[in-house]
């Protein structure tokens, strides 16, 4: 069997504990992923200037710049602007939802409360990478419990 394409996710969040069992349950889901953390919106914007990842996942409430100004910045930016971007939140507030999408959101997710939550989230993230051609067929659901 052929190795899979190697993908990165740049994953941002003040919650260490948000973090962590997102960046497992999706290398559960797909151990070939390479993802990288990051604690607030300013290692993440570093990070931006020295390499560009296949999807960045942001949450919504994340200091020191929110999720939604993030989303503006990488929109003006033409380096920046065709990445995929989905934000995650605790809020379902309809407002917030239309506000990331008009920034450039290809996804808006609720946090999730369970760890199957968190694996079904991390299947959503996934199929987002496959929908772009950014994943192969022959990583998609073989880890996935």
């Amino acid at each position: 069997m052929a190795t899979p394409t190697t993908s990165t996710i740049f994953i941002a969040d003040d919650d260490m504990e948000d973090l962590s069992l997102l960046e497992e349950a999706i290398m559960n889901h797909n151990p070939y992923l390479v993802i990288q953390t990051f604690r607030n919106s300013n290692e993440l914007l570093h990070a931006l200037t020295l390499q560009y990842p296949s999807l960045i996942v942001l949450d919504y409430n994340m200091p020191p710049t929110t999720g939604p100004e993030v989303l503006s910045l990488l929109k003006n930016n033409p380096n920046l602007r065709n990445i995929p971007k989905i934000i995650w939140s605790c809020s379902s507030n309809a407002d917030h939802i239309r506000a990331c999408f008009s920034e450039g959101a290809v996804a808006y997710f609720i946090k999730p409360f369970s760890l199957a939550e968190y694996g079904n989230l991390a299947k959503e993230i996934c199929a987002h990478l496959k929908s772009r051609n950014l994943i192969s067929d022959t990583s998609d659901d073989l880890y996935f419990e």
